[in-house]
């Protein structure tokens, strides 16, 4: 009896340690979050100050609320160095970061187009990174109590606008055989990229998609679809202007269409005058240097007999 006490005890004894001590030793927390409007989360990392905002619960948007005096949850908050208001979160909430003395860097995500009154009121050293390009930002409501706006030293832009795209697009001749997704030349190539994505016609009242490798046929008119893509560090914005070969075009989502008949084939080759080059083309067949000879010798004769 006594050892079965004895293992109960020791049984008793083991269990209690598993659950003291890790709790013991446990790590401390170094995460909070919580809810600062309509799903909208965030995450406070403690150790190295940096605060995430960011959409929850399934959402398709998500606002920041709005705070007067001293309601924000992170008022007054000096382990605050840097915020993160990721993509799909609409605004910055008024007073969001009041007293922040010691943030840093915020960064607003493309998709922020307010930021509430006196939203980094106290924040003086903290810089604004926009993920976007300073046309847009001009765009964005920003109340009373933001004079940092106007100050360039604290706003930087992450993206530069592209005013104006010129690719240049060979003319296609009856023939030449499609190519898709081939790149463009293009004005400037560290800039952006441009691609044939589709060549169409009409058909009997229905649309017809060509493959790569079908041949463009003469007296047909095509849709030739170009997609513009910007490169990292640039956007292409509503009123950048589209060139294909120099003529302004007409865009939708970067994505430019052209129509096109695609000229004839070339079936002679012409000198500067427009006149058929004939002892080039004789040259290039069997026996040509004999045949142009041989014609040379009549033409002799009919210029003699007509004198």
């Amino acid at each position: 009896m006594k050892t079965v006490k004895r293992v109960l005890c020791l049984l008793l004894t083991a269990l209690l340690l598993i659950g003291v001590v890790p709790a013991a030793f446990a790590l401390p927390e170094t995460e909070i979050t919580g809810k600062c409007g309509s799903y909208a989360g965030y995450t406070l990392d403690t150790e190295t100050g940096e605060l995430s905002i960011y959409m929850v619960g399934g959402a398709k948007s998500a606002y920041m609320d709005n705070y007067e005096n001293n309601e924000s949850p992170f008022y007054g908050n000096t382990q605050i160095k840097s915020v993160v208001i990721t993509a799909w979160i609409w605004n910055v909430g008024s007073r969001a970061f009041a007293g922040c003395t010691n943030l840093e860097t915020i960064s607003l995500a493309f998709t922020v187009n307010e930021i509430g009154a006196n939203a980094l009121a106290g924040c003086d050293k903290a810089i604004v990174t926009y993920e976007g390009t300073e046309k847009k930002w001009k765009d964005v409501r920003i109340g009373e109590g933001n004079d940092w706006k106007n100050d360039p030293a604290r706003v930087v832009f992450t993206m530069q606008s592209l005013d104006r795209v010129s690719a240049v697009f060979p003319q296609p001749k009856a023939g030449d055989k499609v190519k898709l997704n081939e790149n463009l030349q293009v004005g400037d190539a560290d800039k952006y990229e441009a691609q044939l994505i589709s060549v169409t016609h009409q058909k009997d009242g229905a649309t017809v998609y060509l493959k790569d490798g079908d041949m463009l046929n003469e007296n047909t008119e095509y849709s030739f679809d170009f997609a513009i893509m910007a490169k990292e560090g640039y956007a292409v914005e509503d009123d950048t202007v589209f060139e294909i070969n120099g003529k302004p075009q007409t865009a939708a989502f970067g994505t430019v269409t052209l129509k096109l008949v695609p000229a004839a084939a070339d079936k002679t080759e012409q000198d500067g005058n427009g006149s058929t080059d004939s002892a080039r083309n004789q040259s290039k067949q069997p026996f040509g240097f004999l045949v142009q000879w041989l014609r040379s010798i009549l033409q002799f004769f009919k210029n003699l007999f007509k004198k």
